[in-house]
């Protein structure tokens, strides 16, 4: 049956978790990144945001989990929420550089072979 996980994020604005419901036991702790990265991308096409200019922002909603399907077969699962409203410049911004987070967090499952 079903069973519960969850860690606890970073998100300051509405403290909302990630969980993940799952048959299959994680095979490691769950876990996630503070990894950041720089907004605005140099090839953005979210447009201007005279409001926030540049920074830093990471993923504050998010997991990651470690399953095993069967003997010799795991694959990583992450489970997140980007910024909101992503039709607003400035929200678009920070969105495109938490994608680039979970780009990184992708790339080391696909190197680790967890796919």
């Amino acid at each position: 049956h079903m069973q519960p996980y969850l860690i606890e994020g970073t998100d300051s604005a509405l403290r909302q978790q990630v969980g993940l419901l799952s048959m299959l036991r994680p095979t490691m702790r769950l876990s996630r990144t503070e990894a950041r990265k720089a907004f605005p991308l140099k090839d953005s096409s979210c447009g201007v945001c005279k409001d926030i200019g540049a920074g830093k922002t990471g993923v504050s909603k998010h997991l990651v989990a470690q399953l095993q399907l069967m003997h010799g077969h795991v694959i990583l699962v992450i489970g997140l929420h980007l910024k909101a409203y992503p039709t607003d410049s400035c929200s678009c911004h920070k969105r495109e550089a938490q994608a680039l987070v979970v780009r990184s967090l992708v790339r080391q499952a696909l190197k680790a072979g967890h796919h």
